[in-house]
């Protein structure tokens, strides 16, 4: 296994928070055909690390050499693009996932790091609001539900005292 192989494994193995953004810049400096638009030439491919490794395109290489999966190399794909473009997320500590997702959000991608957590406060605070909402709906129903228990349990008193009751009990008493 070569030093880039190698550095690359290690690198993956360390993809917690942003550590997936120091095995993208690795790939991004070993490999900087891959993020080029369009698929790698069968010239890049042989005469880069992929080649050397014995693998015809990187997606071969990611699941045969990395032991990875090619769908997560797209999403960490996506996100460090984004990272390329707003420099201010490497310092984030974000996730691929959490950069991906505030992009599916939002039209405008925040252009800063404040506008970004201006954004992702509101939507704790949204989320946090939706889950009180929830949670007042929940106690008016167990409200609701214990006042019809409890007017049922009266009706049944009721009616195990009327007279007409007992002298049912009476008799079918069959002991």
């Amino acid at each position: 296994m070569s030093l880039i192989s190698n550095r690359l494994k290690i690198l993956l193995g360390a993809e917690a928070d942003d550590g997936w953004i120091d095995f993208m810049d690795a790939v991004h400096l070993d490999l900087p055909f891959l993020f080029k638009a369009g698929r790698p030439t069968s010239k890049e491919i042989e005469d880069s690390e992929i080649g050397a490794a014995g693998h015809k395109s990187w997606s071969s290489y990611i699941e045969k050499e990395l032991k990875w999966k090619g769908s997560q190399w797209r999403a960490w794909m996506r996100a460090f693009k984004l990272v390329l473009e707003h420099p201010y997320l490497k310092s984030q500590g974000l996730t691929a996932s959490a950069i991906n997702t505030m992009n599916n959000k939002s039209d405008d991608f925040p252009s800063t790091a404040q506008k970004f957590n201006e954004i992702k406060a509101d939507e704790t605070r949204n989320v946090e609001k939706k889950r009180l909402e929830s949670l007042a709906q929940t106690r008016r129903y167990l409200e609701a539900v214990t006042l019809e228990r409890d007017a049922l349990k009266s009706q049944v008193s009721a009616f195990n005292q009327s007279p007409w009751f007992k002298k049912m009990l009476f008799t079918f008493d069959l002991t």
